[in-house]
């Protein structure tokens, strides 16, 4: 009572794989090259992103941003002057000391 071993042939209504090979007409084996009809080139793809939309008519900028700008410009400009007047002022002191060293007057000068 053994059991019959199992069919591994292939089917024989099986489908090939590969295509049918072309006809053999003397049309269809021989290439025929065709001048291209349009020379332009070919229409731009559409995209899914969309581009921002233009910016609306007026002097360009918000008013918040105008207003950040003219302060920061201003404290930027507040802050330069004071840094020129602090180094005057050093360069100043630097001189004066110098001057009193090489006349002999002061030794130490704390000014």
């Amino acid at each position: 009572m053994s059991s019959p071993a199992p069919d591994t042939s292939p089917p024989t209504n099986a489908t090939p794989l590969l295509p049918p090979p072309p006809p053999s007409t003397p049309e269809a084996t021989s290439p025929t090259l065709s001048p291209p009809t349009s020379l332009a080139p070919p229409p731009p793809a559409t995209s899914l992103i969309q581009s921002p939309p233009p910016p609306p008519p007026g002097n360009g900028l918000p008013t918040g941003t105008m207003v950040g700008m003219i302060v920061g410009i201003g404290i930027g400009g507040m802050s330069m002057l004071v840094a020129v007047g602090v180094f005057f002022i050093f360069y100043r002191r630097y001189k004066m000391k110098k001057k009193m060293r090489e006349q002999g007057g002061l030794e130490y000068c704390y000014l």
